[in-house]
């Protein structure tokens, strides 16, 4: 039985964070990712409140949305789910966003314990080994552009598209 995990990556309104992630994304403007649950909640990491799990339209009046969904299997989509619940309330890391940024770029300003929204996604998706480890790039240094630019061309790859 195939199975899917759903990503939904955002563009939020514009605005002075908007236009400093399109920067750090070479003009990409999505600046948010997070995971659809199968009764469609969405479990994310945020700047007021943390992980949580919230219902649709909590962020009513971004600009665009992004659904990816990947193959997986049971088992993969459920490790991934579980992974996210079991950090529901732990904090966001607002400081570890510079992280991007050419000239701090050199150092991990990653704050153990918290997340920012790409890094927690792309953890879970190591967590449940849809994505294999690589030691050259840490979860905490993927962009959301990062994240569904790698995301949509595995699974086009698998599915027979993209050239594969």
């Amino acid at each position: 039985m195939t199975t899917f995990i759903t990503l939904r990556f955002v563009e939020q309104q514009k605005g002075v964070f908007t236009k400093l992630i399109g920067v750090a994304q070479y003009g990409s403007e999505l600046s948010h990712v997070e995971a659809e649950t199968e009764d469609g909640t969405y479990i994310g990491a945020h700047l007021l409140g943390g992980v949580q799990e919230l219902k649709p339209g909590y962020d009513a009046g971004f600009r665009r949305e992004l659904f990816v969904r990947l193959k997986a299997t049971p088992e993969q989509a459920d490790a991934f789910i579980a992974f996210l619940r079991s950090h529901l309330h732990e904090p966001y890391d607002p400081i570890a966003v510079v992280y991007f940024w050419g000239p701090f770029a050199n150092r991990n300003w990653h704050e153990p314990g918290a997340w920012e929204c790409t890094q927690f996604i792309a953890t879970g998706l190591l967590a449940c080994k849809w994505l294999p480890e690589n030691k050259e790039v840490p979860a905490g240094r993927l962009t959301p552009r990062d994240l569904y630019w790698l995301t949509s061309t595995l699974e086009a790859m698998a599915s027979g598209g993209a050239n594969a």
